[in-house]
């Protein structure tokens, strides 16, 4: 258990460094990168900002998935993974059309955060 608990804890400084850095690169130069894109896509700056934004929160958490999946909490992770797509359903049908893709982004943070939280 305390290599378990080493390995986790590096994980989770070493991600929250990387995440980081690459979440303030990309924060900086949306403006930028959207420019690359379509024109019926640049207004897409906060999907791509609230996505990114659950990403970071996700390598914010560490490997705890791989930690959960191969212990013999395994059926708890499973259990988890199943409230994360009903959580996901659920928020998408009511966030998509009152925001659309914002909601949309916006759903898929909120579940992330929620499922990185049980995970914890």
């Amino acid at each position: 258990m305390q290599l378990v608990k080493k390995v986790y804890n590096r994980s989770v400084e070493v991600l929250i460094l990387i995440g980081g850095f690459l979440f303030v690169l990309l924060y900086a130069n949306v403006a930028e990168a959207i420019t690359f894109l379509p024109t019926k896509y640049h207004e897409a700056k906060w999907v791509i900002l609230i996505i990114s934004f659950s990403a970071l929160i996700n390598m914010a958490t560490g490997v705890n998935t791989s930690i959960i999946y191969y212990s013999s909490k395994y059926v708890i992770g499973t259990y988890l993974l199943f409230a994360m797509i009903a959580v996901s359903v659920i928020l998408n049908i009511i966030l998509i059309p009152t925001y659309g893709i914002e909601g949309s982004a916006a759903a898929t943070a909120i579940e992330m955060i929620l499922y990185n939280i049980a995970k914890f």
